[in-house]
C-alpha cells in the first residue's frame, strides 16, 4: 500500500490504517474500470466529526488542504488523479440505505 500511494513508512506510523486501506482499495478499483480518476470519500457515521483531524493529517501527506463537505485533489499517484472527501449527513440514514 505505501508503494502504491508513494508514502514512506515512518510518515504513516500514526496513520489510521483504515486510511490506507481504502485509499489503496480505491486506486485498485479505480485501475480495474480503466478509469483515471480514484476517490476516497470518507462518510462519517457521527454528527460531531469525530476523526475528522485523522482524516486531515493524512490528506496532508499528500500536500493537499483539509476540507469538510468538499473533495480535494488531485493528487498523481500509480498512473492517475487520486481525490479525497469528507461530508458528513444531516440527517439519520435509514437502515434500509445500508442494506
Amino acid at each position: 500500500m505505501l508503494n502504491m500511494l508513494n508514502l514512506k513508512e515512518e510518515d504513516t506510523l500514526q496513520v489510521r490504517y483504515q486510511l490506507l486501506h481504502r485509499t489503496a482499495s480505491a486506486i485498485i478499483e479505480a485501475k480495474k474500470v480503466n478509469a483515471k480518476n480514484a476517490l476516497m470519500l470518507v462518510l462519517p457515521f457521527n454528527q460531531e466529526g469525530k476523526w475528522f483531524e485523522d482524516y486531515a493529517s493524512f490528506v496532508e501527506l499528500f500536500n493537499l488542504t483539509r476540507l469538510k463537505g468538499a473533495v480535494v485533489g488531485p493528487f498523481l499517484v500509480s498512473g492517475g488523479n487520486l481525490y479525497f472527501g469528507w461530508v458528513t449527513c444531516n440527517k439519520v440514514l435509514p437502515k434500509e440505505v445500508f442494506l
